[in-house]
């Protein structure tokens, strides 16, 4: 497990199992103030999580819809309500 920090606009912090943090995936571009472009390295667990965060995006916002686990003194309640 590794775990990376990349000062983006803000500081990024990633942990991850599949990514060597010294090995940049690729250069990006960022647009400065005075409006010239500059490329910048990005570290490979940024990369992947870049293109793979949209599923997780995806799942959140699915279970915020259905709530499943609501909270009861009654624990046959729970048990009901979880296998139906």
């Amino acid at each position: 497990m590794t775990a990376t920090l990349w000062m983006d606009s803000k500081p990024v912090a990633i942990l991850s199992t599949t990514a060597s943090p010294l090995q940049m995936s690729s250069n990006i571009s960022r647009r400065l103030k005075d409006g010239s472009n500059v490329s910048v390295p990005r570290p490979q667990s940024v990369g992947h999580y870049q293109s793979f965060f949209r599923g997780v995006d995806i799942f959140d916002q699915f279970r915020s819809k259905y709530s499943v686990g609501r909270p009861s003194k009654k624990w046959w309640k729970y048990v009901i309500y979880t296998s139906c």
